[in-house]
Formats: structure tokens, sequence, C-alpha cells
């Protein structure tokens, strides 16, 4: 089964494009970056797919929603 993963360069992506994997899923990351997607994933078979979430591509694929909006606290 083909599993979409938004966010898949963050800490709960990342690791769940792995866990699938090991669990024989073929997965699509969706990227904003190329270059961080290739550094972050680029160990795994993951397929990635540079895009974003006001601009997904069609997929005839599972998918689960990663991606979130976050800002650093500064002190």
């Amino acid at each position: 089964m083909k599993v979409f993963v938004t966010g898949s360069t963050g800490l709960v992506g990342n690791n769940l494009v792995r866990a699938l994997e090991t669990k024989g899923f073929d997965v699509v990351g969706l990227v904003r970056s190329e270059e961080k997607g290739n550094r972050l994933l680029g160990d795994t078979n993951a397929t990635l797919v540079k895009g974003d979430m006001l601009d997904v591509p069609g997929f005839d694929t599972t998918e689960i929603h990663c991606a979130a909006a976050v800002t650093e606290m500064i002190e």
C-alpha cells in the first residue's frame, strides 16, 4: 500500500516515514525543501515530492497528515 505523509521532514513525520517503511509500505513524503528532504530522508526509499499544503498533488494513496505550523518562542 502506498501512503502519503505530509510534514515528512518534521519530527513525527520523519519517524513515521521510517516506521511505515519497516512495515513494508511504499511511502511518498511531501517536502517543502528538496534539500532538507534529501538530507533527512535520503537514506530511506521514500519518494519525495516538493510542494506545500496549499497545492497538494492528487495522489491515489492513504494520507497521513503530520504538517503543522510551528513557531519558536524566544525568551
